[in-house]
């Protein structure tokens, strides 16, 4: 089971990584971006899952943050029930959300 998935990750990542050329055209290498599309940020991220769960592959240390674009900021409103079912949560442009996870 892990090798196929090793298998499903290595070809969604060359499937983001596919050069629009053509095979043997040359081209520069594509500017170093700090962001990911939706795409992308699965394949690579099925790739790092597959890579972590085999035993036939020995992986670096990494770890994954999910952070607000520097430009947006996110608010949640909720109407409920009594005093305390109402609330707002702000998360400010810039802040990495809650969610992180650290794989060996």
């Amino acid at each position: 089971y892990v090798p196929y998935l090793c298998r499903a990750a290595a070809a969604a990542v060359a499937a983001c990584d596919t050069d629009p050329g053509g095979p043997g055209s040359q081209r520069s290498p594509p500017p170093v971006r700090r962001s990911l599309n939706a795409g992308e940020a699965l394949a690579r991220g099925a790739a790092l899952a597959a890579a972590a769960a085999s035993p036939l592959l020995q992986i670096r240390k990494y770890k994954v943050e999910d952070c607000c674009s520097p430009a947006q900021a996110v608010t949640f409103r909720w109407k409920g029930e009594g005093i305390d079912g109402t609330g707002e949560l702000v998360v400010k442009a810039g802040t990495c959300l809650p969610f992180e996870a650290e794989f060996e």
